[in-house]
Formats: structure tokens, C-alpha cells, sequence
């Protein structure tokens, strides 16, 4: 079973890239305001720390290839994501992205392009001699150094604890963020810092007996706590449910999945609100190429004055492989 966690709540998913899981769930909607930036804010966050923590599965550092659930050996995925209106695409809206994975499986270079092919950021990904990450350089289109992000790494018996620092043009300190694993190097606990080591936010994870992440409670300043998110698991250990509860308990919105959001071909997420009403239904169809990576993935939302699944985006990957 993973250890990664990606708090994309990300919450954990067996054999699931939690990146992955961010991104849908990065698009829900809970109630409160603050808590809601709080928990949208941990998605993003938590699913960038299996990039920070080479998550570990039963003592096995994972590689990124296999963190983004992604067989085989490959080498170059580029992506490309297509929104839609009607059935008329918003070219000027296309989204590129291509990420080059060395023969280890690790990330080592990435590009972020608009739909007419203009770059517009470059990262470049820096281990030692272990194979830890210790630098991410964000260049803009110019060629100038953007952000560059540094890490260090402690190894204690309780855990393995990392620091983060987030530098604006490579020299200006701008976050911190600290994370700390479990002996079974599970996140644990995320703190965030400014420039000036005053706290911003914290979350804590909670797991289930079976390893799962079964709730991540969310604070501001670093003690305030602001609300949580509980997951649901089926019997066979599927994530089926999302319960967002505020800082006074009450519930604030729930999510739903149906059908395999891991590795589906055809899955539903549908988003309810503090009433219980539907307020979004999201629609995902897959296709596979021969080693098990999907290739297109179309998604739909309910247009909820027509009552009819709308296509809104199409996601290309090319694969290519060592």
C-alpha cells in the first residue's frame, strides 16, 4: 500500500496517483469561505508533497513515474487540455504541459505551454547523489529564474521531517513549509511559514487502521482550527465519499464518487451542499493505450438548468517510452 500522501487532500487513494485525485478535487466546492480556502488550499499542497517526500511503499521509495500511477518506462508525457463550449473548442484556452522522467522514473524537467505553443514557465528538478530532490527551479519564458524551491532532510526514528524553502527569483525568501512523516513515512503533519517564520496554516493527517487517510484536520496561524475533511472507503477499500465539516462541526458539503476514480474508465463526482442539494456532477471517460496509461480523458458537467451532461474538456496524453 502507498504511504504517498497527497492531501491532492489529495486523501489517499490505494494505488492511485494523488495528483491526480488534486485535480478533481481542487475543483470542489465547499461552504465557509475561509474554510473552504483553507481546504481547497490543502489540495494543491498535499498533492505536491509525494514530489517532496519520495513516498514510500512498504520501505520502497517511490519513484515519480510510478507516484503519477503512470506503467511502464516513461519517458515523455505530454499533455494537452482542450476546453470546450458546446462542441466548439476554446482554442485560446489550451493548456500544455510535457514532463520528461529520467531512467530512474524521477522528474526531470517540465514545461508549461499556452495553446499556440508559447512557453511559459520551465522547471528543472535537481537530486542528489541518494536520489532525494533537493532543488526546483521555475524559469519564466524569458529564461530568468522565477521561483526556486529548496529542500533539506531530516531522518529521525519517529520519521523523516522535510523543510521547504520557497525563494522568489532564486534569492528572496518568500514561504517555509515543513513536513513530517510517521515511522511508516506517511505525512503526518504540514506546516506552512512566511518569510518572517510566522505560521500561515497547518494540516494534520489521520489515518484508519487500514492505512488510509481517514481524515486531515485544518488550521490557521498554526492552532485555530478552521474545519476538516473525513473520507469514506468501501469494503474493498475505494474511496466513495468526501465530508467537509466546518470549525463549529456542522457539515458543509459532501462529494460523492461512483465508480473507479484510480484507474476507471467511467466515473462520476458530484458535489452536495450543506443541505444535501446537488450543486455539481462531473462525468469522466477514459481511454487506455496498451500499457494501461490513459491517452483521453473527456469530462462533462450537468448543466444544471438543461439537466443534461455537457462536454467542457478534453485531455490529451502522448506517451513515450524508454
Amino acid at each position: 500500500m502507498k504511504a504517498c500522501v497527497t492531501i491532492s487532500i489529495q486523501a489517499e487513494k490505494s494505488e492511485h496517483s494523488m495528483e491526480r485525485f488534486a485535480h478533481h478535487l481542487d475543483k470542489m466546492v465547499n461552504t465557509s469561505h475561509k474554510s473552504r480556502k483553507l481546504a481547497l488550499r490543502a489540495v494543491p499542497i498535499l498533492a505536491g508533497l509525494c514530489l517532496l517526500t519520495a513516498c514510500i511503499t512498504k520501505g520502497q521509495i517511490k519513484s515519480d513515474r510510478e507516484r503519477d500511477d503512470l506503467s511502464g518506462s516513461v519517458h515523455v508525457i505530454r499533455t494537452e487540455k482542450t476546453f470546450l463550449l458546446g462542441d466548439k473548442a476554446l482554442d485560446q484556452k489550451t493548456e500544455i504541459s510535457e514532463i520528461t522522467y529520467n531512467e530512474k522514473g524521477n522528474k526531470a524537467e517540465e514545461t508549461k505551454s499556452k495553446g499556440d505553443g508559447s512557453l511559459v514557465n520551465r522547471s528543472v528538478f535537481d537530486y542528489d547523489t541518494g536520489g532525494s530532490l533537493t532543488a526546483v527551479t521555475v524559469y519564466s519564458a524569458d529564461g530568468s529564474v522565477h521561483l526556486k524551491k529548496t529542500y533539506k532532510y531530516v531522518n529521525r526514528a519517529e520519521g523523516r521531517t522535510i523543510e521547504e524553502s520557497v525563494h522568489k527569483g532564486g534569492s528572496t525568501l518568500l514561504t517555509k513549509a515543513v513536513i513530517s512523516h510517521d515511522d511508516k513515512g506517511r505525512v503526518k503533519d504540514f506546516s506552512a511559514f512566511n518569510a518572517d517564520g510566522k505560521p500561515t496554516t497547518r494540516q494534520v493527517v489521520i489515518y484508519n487502521a487500514n492505512g488510509k487517510q481517514a481524515e486531515i484536520d485544518y488550521f490557521q496561524d498554526s492552532s485555530s482550527q478552521m474545519g476538516k475533511t473525513l473520507f469514506i472507503y468501501d469494503t474493498q477499500g475505494k474511496l466513495t465519499e468526501r465530508q467537509d465539516i466546518g470549525a463549529d462541526g456542522s457539515q458543509s458539503g459532501r462529494t460523492v464518487f461512483s465508480g473507479d476514480i484510480e484507474r476507471g474508465a467511467d466515473f462520476t463526482i458530484t458535489e452536495y451542499d450543506s443541505k444535501g442539494s446537488s450543486v455539481s456532477t462531473e462525468h469522466f471517460v477514459r481511454e487506455f493505450d496498451p500499457h494501461g496509461n490513459w491517452t483521453k480523458e473527456t469530462k462533462s458537467k450537468l448543466n444544471m438548468q438543461s439537466g443534461r451532461m455537457e462536454p467542457v474538456e478534453v485531455t490529451h496524453r502522448q506517451i513515450t517510452y524508454y
